[in-house]
């Protein structure tokens, strides 16, 4: 305890929001807390014993911070708590750990102790004695009359001063506008964010008329004008992009055949990146990653059986892809595969993709390795490497499958899309094209 700095080993530097509020204050005689909880408001207060009478005023504002803890300690546990007291030295010591003050750090020190056992998170807050008046009649308790009045005008008083800024925010719905598209691309996202402040106010029994304004209207469609978010979509690979990466790649290297197995079977399979690579070459889960068991060589070709998906993800279905081999054709899922396999070979549960460390055991690619290696296998084919990407491949192949003929329910099958997105990645040919604008001049010819 001596020691203890109260620094935990992970901390939460970023909250979105507490989940409790706690004020605390103290005067000369006496000390108090309130805690805000989600139900009801609960509040202690208490006299300064004789034998603690001659300290520092500071002393008495953290003491009565560990008596909060010390209350409602059970209550806190696993919460993120912000403190707010008016007295500036206790704040500090509490967010940053240091005091010249050999009470105070012994006092901070049972504070640390008891967020330690509980796993509680606290921030604390500076704020202006003027609002920490029910914390301030708290610690005058006995020195007043009618405190019980007091200290309920106090809380009502703190209900309508936030009553009275909802009231402002919901009436500056422009301002709203404004900051969010600031801090947004896209303007949808303005959107949503206003429409929830709505919801808040109609739950709320506000006005909401002028989140229906003409003037508000307005402003949004200027935001949609200003902030156009046009989607950065990478053209697809095509067959002939395919054989010039073959040419381009040595197939006696293993991280060259490797790698041809990843395009091979991501453009056939239409698969994400998400399902053979994860954010870190650690961080590989067989339950979401392809495995080499996950894949089988038949005489037909290969099985792949897919667990987890971006529009799968609770492990429901295997998704299950055949793919059949292509005779005399480099542009073999099957050959490619079947290559990387006889010149890596590895357990069942180990991914399906990879390179051998230094002990021999696979290690999977991360998404940026996969990113990285095809960047450079772009630089040496003579391609743009801003207008392709991994995605690309999942493109080519329902644009290939198209132009193959197969239908619409046969491409949604192998690429598992699971809405009428998939038509995005689709490129139709220039021939294709022309054939529709022939059709449609017969069609105008044999009307005339």
């Amino acid at each position: 305890m001596t020691r203890f700095n109260g620094k935990t080993t992970i901390p939460e530097h970023i909250w979105t929001k507490p989940d409790q509020l706690i004020q605390t204050d103290a005067s000369l005689s006496g000390i108090g807390g309130i805690f805000y909880n989600s139900c009801i408001t609960e509040y202690f207060h208490c006299d300064i014993h004789t034998s603690w009478s001659g300290h520092h005023i500071s002393v008495y504002e953290l003491l009565a911070v560990l008596i909060s803890f010390k209350v409602w300690g059970k209550k806190l546990q696993n919460k993120r708590i912000v403190l707010q007291c008016d007295n500036s030295s206790s704040v500090s010591l509490l967010n940053t750990g240091r005091c010249r003050d050999k009470i105070m750090l012994s006092i901070a020190r049972n504070i640390w102790l008891i967020c330690a056992q509980y796993n509680i998170q606290i921030k604390a807050i500076h704020i202006q004695g003027i609002n920490n008046r029910a914390a301030d009649i708290l610690s005058r308790w006995t020195s007043l009359e009618n405190p019980y009045a007091k200290l309920s005008t106090a809380l009502d008083d703190n209900y309508m001063l936030d009553i009275e800024v909802l009231d402002k925010l919901f009436k500056d719905t422009l301002r709203i506008c404004v900051f969010l598209s600031d801090n947004f691309k896209n303007s949808g996202s303005v959107r949503n964010y206003l429409s929830g402040v709505k919801t808040w106010a109609i739950l709320l029994n506000f006005d909401t008329e002028e989140f229906n304004s003409p003037s508000l209207r307005l402003t949004l469609s200027g935001i949609d004008k200003l902030n156009t978010n046009v989607p950065n979509i990478k053209l697809p690979f095509e067959p002939y992009h395919l054989n010039r990466m073959f040419e381009v790649l040595d197939m006696t290297s293993v991280q060259d055949a490797v790698m041809w197995a990843v395009i091979m079977i991501s453009f056939y399979a239409m698969l994400r990146k998400s399902q053979f690579a994860n954010n870190s070459r650690t961080t590989f889960n067989p339950k979401e990653q392809l495995t080499r068991g996950d894949i089988q060589i038949t005489e037909e070709g290969l099985i792949i059986d897919i667990q987890w998906s971006k529009t799968s993800q609770k492990h429901k279905n295997i998704h299950q892809i055949p793919l059949k081999r292509v005779e005399d054709c480099v542009l073999c899922p099957v050959l490619a595969y079947s290559r990387m396999v006889t010149m890596l070979p590895a357990l069942p549960g180990e991914p399906a993709f990879g390179l051998s460390d230094s002990k021999g055991k696979i290690c999977a690619f991360s998404k940026s390795d996969i990113d990285k290696i095809l960047h450079k296998l772009l630089v040496r084919c003579g391609m743009d490497t801003s207008q392709y990407s991994f995605h690309s491949l999942r493109r080519g192949g329902a644009t290939c499958a198209s132009a193959a003929g197969c239908t619409d329910s046969e491409i949604c099958t192998i690429g598992n899309w699971a809405s009428s997105c998939y038509k995005g990645y689709i490129k139709h040919s220039t021939d294709k094209l022309y054939y529709i604008s022939s059709k449609m001049g017969l069609f105008c010819k044999l009307s005339n």
